[in-house]
């Protein structure tokens, strides 16, 4: 996390933070939740606004509460319960936009 202040995350970071503030869903494919760092931008996010929703594009979105670490892990049960958070279960090759889209 260190690195987070330096070029080219810092600028990065504040334009996933400013993207973040613009919008009610988030579209999540290829991140395992393991980035302390952008797991607090998104734990954020979803304290915010309980309107907010982000569905996840993972072919082991199952396991995503073993392997994410425990800020999001402890959270993900509950979120997925209040339908907060949502998964497609397949890799991203497999999926539509549509497919995508229907759980927005």
């Amino acid at each position: 996390m260190l690195e987070y202040t330096r070029e080219p995350f810092f600028d990065l970071h504040g334009v996933f933070v400013r993207q973040l503030r613009r919008t009610n869903r988030v579209v999540i494919c290829g991140y395992g939740f393991g980035d302390k760092g952008v797991n607090r931008f998104l734990l954020e996010w979803m304290a915010r606004d309980r309107g907010n929703l982000m569905v996840v594009v993972d072919p082991g979105a199952e396991s995503i509460p073993d392997r994410a670490r425990g800020a999001i892990a402890g959270r993900w049960r509950k979120w997925l319960q209040a339908e907060r958070a949502k998964t497609l279960s397949r890799a991203l090759a497999e999926v539509s936009w549509a497919d995508i889209d229907s759980l927005l």
